[in-house]
């Protein structure tokens, strides 16, 4: 009977060990999850995710993401970025980003978009 209640344990253990479906929180590296905005945010740093959810649709239409340059023309400086992405949360489209993603975005904003 012990070996028994010793193998269940293995066996539901296991199951609490297992990954989720869900591999949302593998998207943003550690060095990008802002903490209340008490690290710095840069356009470096967040070039992965933005080019991993934005760069299929902003390769076509305007702002590119892929060239700081570029998105601070078309998105950053006429506060596109801010409106659609932070305050009104429609983009990426189809996408809902972690609550980490989107503070690490809301960060770099109230930093002022820094590139580096």
């Amino acid at each position: 009977m012990k070996k028994f209640q010793f193998v269940y344990l293995l066996i539901i253990s296991g199951w609490l060990l297992l990954p989720t479906g869900c591999k949302r929180s593998e998207v943003v590296p550690p060095a990008v999850v802002a903490d209340s905005c008490t690290m710095q945010v840069t356009y470096q740093l967040l070039r992965p995710m933005l080019m991993r959810y934005c760069n299929d649709c902003h390769t076509r239409v305007s702002p590119r993401v892929a060239s700081y340059d570029a998105l601070r023309v078309g998105a950053l400086e006429n506060g596109k970025f801010v409106h659609r992405v932070i305050e009104r949360r429609d983009m990426p489209e189809g996408i809902a980003l972690t609550e980490a993603e989107f503070d690490s975005l809301r960060c770099w904003a109230e930093a002022g978009f820094p590139a580096n």
